[in-house]
C-alpha cells in the first residue's frame, strides 16, 4: 500500500498490534497517498520499546482538509497530525486499544510485551489545543488524572459549540484517590450542546467482570444507580441533554448501562 496511490480512498481503519518499529513509518508513507481520506481510524496495540508512534513527522506535507473523523490509540501529543487543518472534523477520539480497563484487570495474565500508555489529562489538553475543530460533534478521551484535569475538562466544556457526544475514560493516578465525579460532572454541565455522555471513571468498588460474589454485585449496583441520579440531576440543566451512561461490568463483558431524563434505563454495548 505504501508504495501505490489511493486517491479515491475515503475510509482507512487500521485494526491489530505493530509487529515492527518500521511499522509506523510504512503508514505514514501510506496516509501521504490518500489525498482523499475522511476517516481515519488507527487502533493498534504498542510495542514496549517504541510506545506512541507518530503517525506524521513535522516536515510530511498533508491535506487533511476533507477529513470528518479521526480516531487513534495512545497518541503521540507532538504527532503533527494534530497540527493539520482539518475543518470539517465533527468526531474526535483519543483513545486505548483494548481497552485499558481489560489491561487493568488483567494485567497479571498478560505477556510482559503489553503496554497500554494512556496519556495524562494535560497531554489531551496538549493535543486539544492544537487542533482547530469548529463543526466538532463527538468526542472521546482516555486519560490518567494529573494537575491538568480540571483544565482540560473547561477546555472541552467551553470550545466546542457543537458538541453533543462526549465519552470519558478517567483513570485515577492511584488506588487512593477519590473520584471527583460531582465536580467533573458540574464542569461538563456547562457544554449546552450535550445530549449523551458515556462515564467510566475507574471506581474502586466496580466489581471484575467474572465477579460471582453477589453481595458485591449489589452493592455495586446501589452505587452506580444512586451517582447515576446525582449526575443525571446536574446535567439537566443542559437543555438538549438525554441520557448518562456509565460503564458496567457484565458476566462476559463491559457494557454502559444509561440513565435517561425520564428516569428509564436500558444497558446497551
Amino acid at each position: 500500500m505504501a508504495e501505490l496511490s489511493w486517491p479515491r480512498i475515503q475510509t482507512l481503519a487500521l485494526h491489530g498490534r505493530y509487529i515492527t518499529p518500521g511499522q509506523p513509518a510504512l503508514l505514514q508513507s501510506v496516509l501521504t497517498r490518500m489525498p482523499s481520506l475522511r476517516s481515519l481510524r488507527v487502533q493498534v496495540a504498542q510495542l514496549p520499546a517504541f510506545s506512541r508512534p507518530r503517525l506524521l513527522n513535522p516536515l510530511v506535507s498533508l491535506d487533511f482538509a476533507e477529513l470528518r473523523s479521526l480516531t487513534i490509540a495512545y497518541p503521540d501529543p507532538d504527532d503533527a497530525i494534530f497540527s493539520l487543518k482539518t475543518p470539517h472534523l465533527t468526531h474526535l477520539s483519543l483513545r486505548d486499544e483494548p481497552r485499558y480497563y481489560f489491561y487493568l484487570r488483567n494485567r497479571d495474565f498478560l505477556p510482559s510485551s503489553a503496554v497500554a500508555p494512556i496519556l495524562g489529562a494535560s497531554e489531551c489538553l496538549a493535543i486539544l489545543r492544537r487542533m482547530d475543530v469548529p463543526l466538532l460533534s463527538s468526542l472521546e478521551l482516555v486519560y490518567e488524572a494529573d494537575a491538568g484535569e480540571h483544565e482540560l475538562l473547561h477546555h472541552v466544556s467551553t470550545s466546542y459549540p457543537n458538541l453533543a457526544q462526549l465519552e470519558l475514560h478517567r483513570y485515577r493516578a492511584n488506588d487512593i484517590d477519590v473520584v471527583p465525579y460531582m465536580s467533573i460532572t458540574s464542569t461538563l454541565s456547562k457544554i449546552r450542546s450535550l445530549q449523551a455522555l458515556h462515564l467510566n471513571l475507574d471506581w474502586a468498588v466496580m466489581p471484575p467482570v467474572h465477579c460471582k460474589d453477589d453481595a458485591m454485585i449489589n452493592s455495586w449496583v446501589i452505587f452506580m444507580h444512586e451517582r447515576a441520579q446525582e449526575v443525571l440531576s446536574i446535567l439537566q440543566s443542559c437543555p438538549k441533554f438525554e441520557y448518562v451512561a456509565f460503564l458496567h461490568p457484565r458476566l462476559q463483558c463491559y457494557e454502559y448501562e444509561d440513565r435517561r431524563r425520564d428516569s428509564g434505563s436500558a444497558p446497551f454495548v
